[in-house]
Parts: C-alpha cells; structure tokens; sequence
C-alpha cells in the first residue's frame, strides 16, 4: 500500500554546510568535499496525505485536519526521520 503526500511549506530555513579540501587532479585544483550537513527546520506549511486507510476519505480528511492543527509540533517530531533521510546523501569524489 502507498500513500500519496503533498507539503507545502510557507516558512522554512535551511542551513548547508560543506566540508573539504582542494586536491591536485591532473595539474588542477578541484574542491573535494568529504561532509555535507542539512538542516531544515519548516515552521509553517500545509500536509496532505492522500489514500489513507486503503482510502477512507473520513478518517483521511481527520488525520489531515489534526496534522495540520498542529503543524509545528508534527514536523518537530520527523525532525529525526529527516536528517536521518538527509544523512544518506553521499558527498564524495566523481
């Protein structure tokens, strides 16, 4: 079973941070990166999570409800889940 998601965040911030060093490759210099940290934090925003329940509209369209009602404290609790997401991201030599 799958559902389907749409998040439509209207305040976020997002902090990147890059970390390397310049090797010699070939007589040039190239950036070669070894860790990349993402930080993303969406205060505000809308969560719609289609074909709930095999895809009861009623207990959907409560769960939608109750998500967004309490936004903040929903997208706090995946804060985990996210930079866990995020921390597979490879940053390495091509």
């Amino acid at each position: 079973m799958f559902f389907i998601f749409s998040l439509v965040p209207v305040n976020a911030k997002a902090n990147v941070s890059l970390s390397g060093q310049i090797i010699k490759k070939h007589g040039e210099d190239y950036l070669h990166y070894h860790k990349m940290t993402i930080k993303i934090k969406v205060v505000t925003g809308k969560l719609r999570l289609d074909n709930l329940f095999g895809g009861e509209p009623v207990l959907g369209e409560v769960i939608n409800s109750a998500i967004n009602a309490n936004f903040e404290q929903f997208m706090n609790e995946l804060a985990t889940y996210r930079r866990e997401g995020f921390s597979e991201v490879h940053v390495g030599e091509r």
